[in-house]
């Protein structure tokens, strides 16, 4: 039998002193756990939210209430588009031709602006709005003829472009819609119609990916 001998007290309690110290050293420290912040979560902001990302509320309104199916204004024009102005004696012809815009009477809004192009054949607005109110009598052949026409006389009007973009997705011919579009995404990087309609075509066209 081995042979065991026993270890003075005082020994053995400075051998219970040691180990208990190198134990305390080894343990984990236990912190106090940290929470993780939440990403389906945004983070709290002492400024106030932008209600108008767009900024569509500072511009003047370039368009009128004319709802087209995507929601969007795609009414006729003001006269504060075009740095020409509108002559004295186009300005009843103007409210007439928007008046009857607004109640939807495309026969007569067109007839009023061919009017006002008899009178003022130079004259872009006029252009602009006969395009706008042939592009919703879905006469696109015609739509596309006064707005092109338009742009001749002033290619600064984005919502021009706009529509110009929007004739040629009816027709199917996507490639210009796309430049189109792109013009008016130059004119006016932050018009919201120019990027929905862009996304809309770029969808149509194939792009599916792209317009995400």
């Amino acid at each position: 039998m081995p042979i065991i001998r026993s270890i003075p007290a005082g020994i053995a309690i400075l051998l219970c002193a040691i180990s208990g110290v190198a134990w305390s050293q080894e343990a984990p420290v236990e912190r106090p756990a940290v929470p993780r912040p939440d990403p389906a979560v945004a983070p709290a902001s002492d400024q106030e939210p932008d209600k108008d990302p767009t900024r569509e509320a500072e511009a003047p309104g370039q368009f009128s209430k004319n709802v087209s199916p995507s929601g969007l204004a795609i009414g006729v024009l003001d006269k504060g588009v075009d740095d020409q102005g509108l002559p004295e004696n186009l300005e009843g012809l103007a409210k007439e031709g928007a008046l009857a815009s607004a109640d939807q009477n495309w026969n007569r809004a067109s007839a009023a602006y061919e009017q006002m192009i008899a009178l003022a054949p130079r004259n872009a607005l006029a252009y602009a709005n006969l395009g706008i109110v042939e592009y919703r009598r879905k006469n696109y052949e015609a739509a596309r003829t006064a707005l092109r026409r338009s742009l001749q006389l002033n290619p600064s009007i984005c919502q021009n472009w706009i529509t110009l973009g929007l004739v040629y997705h009816q027709e199917k011919n996507y490639e210009l819609a796309i430049a189109s579009l792109a013009r008016a995404l130059h004119q006016d990087p932050k018009d919201p119609r120019a990027h929905l309609y862009m996304a809309v075509v770029i969808h149509d066209y194939g792009w599916g990916s792209a317009a995400e």
